[in-house]
């Protein structure tokens, strides 16, 4: 994130204009909680794209 003119990295830089962006948060853990279901962090498993 460098402005014009400034070779300074900074999230100043950013935050003078603003910064906007898409995310998208899944919280695998708290859902499978709430299924009562187990899970290992450290083995794959796939996320359905469809309940």
């Amino acid at each position: 994130m460098v402005s014009r003119g400034s070779t300074t990295l900074g999230i100043q830089n950013s935050a003078q204009k603003g910064i906007a962006g898409r995310g998208v948060l899944l919280d695998w853990g708290g859902w499978m909680d709430s299924k009562n279901a187990t899970y290992d962090a450290f083995t794959a498993i796939a996320i359905p794209d469809r309940p």
